[in-house]
């Protein structure tokens, strides 16, 4: 377990790294505005 005893700056470096990749705001903007709108449908 010494894995998660820290420190965890280089996990949390490696981590962004790999979800900025992933990272497009246009895409959940309109999930987000979807599903507003199917909110206020009901």
């Amino acid at each position: 377990m010494e894995l998660f005893a820290g420190p965890y700056d280089e996990f949390e470096s490696l981590a962004e790294e790999i979800a900025s990749k992933y990272l497009d705001w246009d895409r959940y903007r309109f999930i987000a505005k979807t599903i507003q709108y199917y909110e206020l449908m009901f």
